[in-house]
């Protein structure tokens, strides 16, 4: 790979964080890619808030906000049952759920205008990763 020069243009800016007035707000001004971190509360319903928090800010600055591009970054699990799942610790906006369930709760943020899902917490769990891979993604 070849070093970037000035005819590339400026590196793109990823703005990561979820605070709605100041980094979602710099992230309007001055980001290329906005991504929300929902180790911390989230869900869906906080996905298109903060996504109206960019767009508002978008617009006091005088941008289009589809200039921005929108991401997210989901703890993610699968269980082999509801019942194996009903059981774990983790917060209830996390990725965390049946083959099926995870399907769904994707497909939410992809109707919400996500232009990326960043699946995480997998740590060197391989096996995990290709169940994901094999049994969640495969359908999109």
């Amino acid at each position: 790979m070849s070093p970037r020069t000035d005819q590339d243009g400026p590196i793109p800016i990823l703005i990561g964080g979820n605070g709605e007035k100041r980094t979602l707000r710099t992230c309007a001004r001055y980001g290329d890619t906005s991504n929300l971190d929902f180790w911390h509360p989230g869900g869906v319903d906080v996905y298109k808030r903060k996504q109206q928090a960019i767009d508002r800010h978008c617009e006091a600055f005088g941008r289009d906000p589809a200039e921005v591009r929108r991401t997210v970054c989901l703890p993610t699990r699968v269980f082999d049952s509801d019942e194996e799942w009903k059981k774990s610790p983790g917060q209830p906006w996390y990725c965390w759920g049946t083959v099926n369930a995870i399907q769904d709760y994707l497909g939410g943020y992809i109707e919400a205008g996500a232009d990326e899902i960043m699946l995480c917490g997998f740590g060197n769990d391989t096996t995990a990763i290709q169940r994901v891979e094999s049994e969640v993604l495969s359908v999109f």
